[in-house]
């Protein structure tokens, strides 16, 4: 499992999560777990 930090930036045509990563653009797909740090 990965570890992936960033920024919200968006929604792509099939609804997927965008962020902006330092690493560059990442799509979160269905399944993946999102968290926030407190």
């Amino acid at each position: 499992e990965e570890l992936v930090s960033g920024r919200f930036a968006g929604l792509d045509r099939e609804g997927a999560l965008l962020l902006d990563t330092p690493a560059g653009p990442r799509k979160i797909v269905t399944g993946e777990l999102l968290g926030r740090a407190a």
